[in-house]
């Protein structure tokens, strides 16, 4: 592990990470709860997401539009 991408990387608190995803302070706690939603790190009892981990769970999440397939009982 390198100690400059960690320097670069920078450290969101819960309210900013929300705004980052465009989600509720409530809605990043449930995750924690239940272990879902974007990795996280606790320093001295403080949560904080690494803006790589956001970025990731955004990509993670992401579903791309396919041309649904016709069948051949639509033909």
């Amino acid at each position: 592990m390198t100690t400059g991408t960690l320097n670069t990387d920078p450290l969101f608190e819960t309210p900013d990470a929300a705004e980052y995803l465009s989600a509720s302070i409530p809605t990043l706690e449930r995750w924690r709860r239940v272990g879902q939603g974007p990795d996280w790190c606790k320093m001295g009892g403080m949560v904080r997401y690494r803006r790589s981990a956001l970025d990731r769970y955004i990509e993670s999440t992401t579903r791309t539009m396919r041309r649904a397939k016709r069948s051949t009982a639509d033909m």
